[in-house]
């Protein structure tokens, strides 16, 4: 009986783990996922983000040098082009400002407008 319990306990706190990383995300499963956590799983689950992050901001933003340790956000130009591949079957689709009817089938591989898909 204690290895059943222990065995469930390290698939739960694994499973805890994968998830911590997108607390704040919009994936449906994730969601369900963190609804079904407890107010001590998802404290758990934060703290534990909180301290990887800091630790390894700690051991590489410390090693760069003081004009390089504040790392600026990346801006993206909607008007360059991204390769995509399609995760789901999305069938006609015309994207905005764009006369081109596409047919999304999953995994096709596309090049277009970063505007067109955001």
């Amino acid at each position: 009986l204690q290895y059943i319990l222990n065995s469930f306990l390290r698939a739960r706190l694994d499973k805890i783990l994968s998830v911590c990383w997108s607390l704040k995300t919009d994936s449906e499963e994730e969601i369900r996922f963190v609804e079904l956590m407890s107010n001590s799983e998802r404290t758990f689950a934060q703290g534990y983000k909180n301290l990887v992050t800091d630790h390894l901001n700690n051991i590489l933003l410390n090693s760069l040098p003081a004009a390089k340790q504040d790392i600026p956000p990346v801006a993206i130009s909607l008007n360059k082009n991204v390769i995509i591949r399609v995760l789901e079957e999305i069938g006609d689709y015309q994207a905005p400002g764009e006369d081109e009817l596409l047919n999304l089938q999953k995994n096709d591989i596309y090049l277009m407008k970063y505007k067109s898909i955001r």
